[in-house]
């Protein structure tokens, strides 16, 4: 099976200072061992190197962005494999490991400033609209 992925990421600056010298590391990798990437595009254009298994990690250079101002880098891959198995069925979630995860991911971090109103009022929105964690 041979499958064209594009995939996009959005990097904005949401602080109030300019955003300089960013790298952004994107990891394009599969999961499965019979399962083969060909990068076919990136822009902008990025360094791409092949790592272990045939993993590609590419490093993109983030333009200087101003308060307000956002970047959209996009890959293009082509996914060769002799397999559907795509282990992206639901997985059950213990109880545990969603209070771990909870811990990690909702308390206050260093540059993450958890008690700004923005961020209270967009955890809200999307607490109400999920229904769960």
């Amino acid at each position: 099976m041979r499958l064209k992925i594009e995939m996009q990421a959005n990097v904005h600056n949401r602080g109030s200072s300019k955003l300089t010298r960013g790298m952004m590391i994107w990891h394009l990798f599969t999961d499965i061992e019979n399962q083969f990437v060909e990068m076919i595009d990136v822009f902008p254009p990025a360094r791409v190197t092949e790592k272990a298994e045939k993993n590609m990690v590419a490093v993109i250079k983030v333009p200087e962005l101003n308060p307000g101002e956002s970047f959209s880098p996009t890959v293009v891959l082509r996914i060769d494999t002799i397999t559907r198995d795509w282990l992206m069925e639901p997985q059950i979630t213990t109880e545990e490991r969603i209070a771990r995860n909870r811990g990690t991911y909702c308390s206050m971090q260093k540059y993450w400033e958890i008690d700004d109103p923005l961020v209270q009022e967009l955890s809200q929105r999307a607490a109400e609209r999920t229904g769960d964690d």
